[in-house]
């Protein structure tokens, strides 16, 4: 009986799926059937004839990609071949009709002449239902403890090299352990200032105190006669001080008066000041000389990310000096690179900031332009400002419609939408942070995936990968990792969002390969030649990997260990972030503010803003009994209209959103003060509504 059941059970897994073979696979499709033998060759037959596709290469072939070469002519002096992809299909996933090392052909396509890509449902890569995971497969408490503290470890291995050896050098060099400057922006003390506010996120308040003092005594003004990148400056310096004086003023995180009394907010309008020399016309040169404004001769062309990313830092400017042309400026330029879109709403990579034409006309997320996505949302739900919302919503859907391919989004002509090439670029690994901010849940676990697969083949995540073949071009920075905190940030906001613990595991392995392949013995150094399997260390630290990289890897764990709405930072530790008074929102979720506990009153009023008190999307909280709505932070999500009657969601956009995972997100930080959702709140921020797989690694 037991034979005859396994007999009725392969005859249907083979008729539903072609004839699956141990050794070898047949598929028939339009006509022709295609024989994958795994390890040997690919096949086609018509009419009984069969003709050669290509032999396996071991060489080019990994686990989740096969290659088959030197098939037989096409003509055109052309020779077939065939890619073998595996892949986890949904709709098989976890088959109780089919075992799970089931493997099968389910697709053949022809994307360019004579190459052929077959794609096989492989159920040993499905991720196994989340009722049936075994729980061994996630980290225990110690174990995320422990890698809480080897990330701490690393981040005071390369702060107190860099303060040893570089300081007030603008970088550490951690090869020959000695200071150097950040081309893009040679400012003394760069490092420390782009890294007060971690020192803060670690609990170290002595040593922010100090070094507030150091960055004081050493620069009392950027009356400098050097050539900085206005994007660069901004992020990694006017950022840094901004944020470190907001934690500086904080009597509640650091009481007393220690002797500081607004020191970094001068430093930081008067860099601000000199950074609007930039500004001749909408859209701002991207280099300016600190002491002479625009040097002469300088390109009028600019990056998009470059000169659409600086509302942030320019805002929170304008709100503490009360002086709105930082705000007005940034805001400017953002909306002017709008106005500037093809009839796809898409956006190149490089604009003349004169005339406003498109010098590049490549349209992506990745360098060039992924920040200025990035800061259109942030700066939507930082100042309620409607406009960069509505522009947002609408690049998000011509990116999803045009530039999304599989899970991956590759450049594609902005005005065409024609793929330009198949390249993954390590930037874009803020994306999927970004979609969970807003809780498009599906798509960025998904992406985060197959990211993650990439940083397994190869260590780290490369600055440039062909996304099918894997390989790399001719230039040397392609197959490198810069130490970037975009992969590892986005990582950070799916745990929060999903309350998923199967994303420590993706931490892990990218604590370990960056101590494994960067460490010195005086610090972290980016990695080239990663094609080679043996990374080779170069003499570069970026300022960015103690503000950002090592500091995401912390709180990742961190976050892990705390319990859900008591408290933040730690767990048993006596320098933890407790909710009090002063605490609600953290720019942490900011590139540009990294790390900053803001405001005691849920977000600050924000008098540059729409005077309207409906935030993007149109949804308010209000109190009960009460006329007037308060901002929601949820005013994506239809959550927020059963609060303030009248008001409801006018894009269809919306329905993207998963409002459950953005309450998950938020909802210990800018919820806790809005009296009108806490109830609400109490009922739903704990219920598991979360549609993506979880981290899909060989450990789950």
């Amino acid at each position: 009986m037991r034979q005859s059941v396994a007999l009725l059970l392969f005859t249907f897994c083979s008729r539903a799926l072609g004839d699956q073979s141990d050794n070898c696979k047949r598929i028939t499709q339009n006509g022709y059937t295609y024989e994958w033998c795994s390890g040997v060759s690919v096949k086609q037959y018509h009419s009984s004839v069969p003709v050669l596709i290509g032999h396996f290469d071991e060489k080019r072939s990994t686990k989740l990609v096969e290659r088959y070469n030197g098939g037989s002519s096409c003509g055109n002096n052309l020779f077939r071949s065939a890619a073998v992809i595996r892949k986890c299909c949904q709709n098989n996933t976890n088959d109780d009709q089919c075992s799970d090392s089931t493997s099968i052909m389910s697709r053949v396509t022809e994307p360019r002449t004579c190459h052929y890509e077959i794609e096989v449902c492989d159920n040993s890569l499905c991720p196994k239902k989340a009722n049936s995971k075994p729980k061994s497969t996630l980290l225990s408490h110690s174990e995320i403890l422990e890698l809480r503290e080897e990330a701490r470890e690393m981040f005071y291995h390369a702060y107190n090299n860099y303060m040893k050896y570089s300081f007030p050098s603008g970088e550490l060099r951690p090869l020959t352990c000695d200071g150097g400057e950040f081309s893009f922006s040679e400012i003394p003390c760069l490092t420390l200032i782009d890294t007060l506010d971690t020192l803060a996120v670690m609990g170290d308040f002595e040593e922010f105190k100090k070094s507030v003092i150091r960055v004081t005594e050493n620069i009392q003004s950027f009356n400098i006669d050097v050539k900085v990148s206005v994007f660069e400056t901004n992020i990694r310096v006017l950022g840094g001080l901004l944020s470190a004086h907001i934690i500086a003023e904080d009597k509640e995180m650091i009481p007393g008066d220690w002797g500081y009394h607004g020191e970094l907010l001068t430093l930081a309008k008067d860099l601000g000041d000199r950074l609007l020399m930039a500004f001749r016309d909408l859209i701002p040169i991207g280099t300016v000389n600190l002491l002479t404004g625009v040097p002469k001769g300088e390109t009028p062309v600019a990056s998009v990310a470059g000169a659409g990313s600086l509302s942030l830092e320019m805002a929170v400017l304008s709100l503490l000096t009360g002086d709105s042309r930082y705000l007005k400026a940034g805001m400017h330029s953002t909306a002017a690179i709008y106005a500037a879109r093809s009839n796809l709403n898409l956006v190149g990579k490089h604009i003349d900031t004169e005339t406003h034409e498109w010098i590049e006309t490549g349209a992506g997320i990745g360098v060039n332009a992924d920040s200025y996505y990035e800061y259109l949302l942030k700066t939507a739900i930082l100042t309620g400002d409607e406009a960069s919302w509505s522009m947002f919503a609408d690049l998000y859907e011509s990116v999803a419609s045009y530039i999304s391919s599989g899970d991956f989004y590759p450049d594609v002509a902005m005005h065409s939408g024609t793929l330009i090439s198949n390249n993954v670029e390590g930037l874009l690994a803020f994306w999927p942070g970004m979609q969970t901010l807003i809780g498009d849940l599906a798509p960025a676990s998904r992406t985060l995936n197959a990211l993650m697969s990439i940083w397994r083949q190869f260590g780290s995540l490369p600055e440039l990968v062909d996304s099918k073949e894997r390989t790399f071009g001719d230039v040397d920075v392609e197959q490198s990792y810069l130490l970037r905190p975009e992969l590892i940030e986005s990582l950070v906001y799916m745990r929060r969002a999903t309350n998923d613990n199967s994303w420590l595991l993706a931490g892990k392995q990218v604590l370990r390969d960056i101590n494994t392949y960067s460490r010195t013995p005086c610090g972290f150094a980016i990695v080239g030649e990663l094609s080679t399997g043996s990374p080779k260390q170069q003499n570069q630290m970026p300022s960015f990997f103690l503000s950002e990289t090592v500091k995401y890897l912390f709180m990742l764990f961190d976050d892990a260990l705390t319990p859900e709405g008591s408290r933040f930072f730690g767990s048993d530790d006596p320098y933890v972030f407790r909710y009090g008074e002063f605490f609600s929102f953290l720019f942490f979720f900011f590139i540009g503010m990294k790390g900053v506990v803001y405001s005691s009153v849920g977000l600050l009023p924000f008098p540059f803003a729409s005077s309207t008190n409906k935030r993007p999307g149109g949804h308010v909280g209000a109190s009960s009994g009460s006329d007037t709505c308060e901002l929601c932070f949820v005013s994506f999500c239809e959550y927020c209209v059963p609060t303030c009657s009248g008001l409801a969601c006018s894009r269809p956009f919306l329905r993207f959103f998963n409002c459950s995972a953005i309450i998950r997100m938020f909802s210990r930080f800018a919820f806790r003060y809005t009296r009108a959702l806490r109830e609400f709140l109490s009922n739903t921020s704990r219920r598991q509504v979360y549609t993506s797989e979880g981290y899909q690694s060989s450990e789950c």
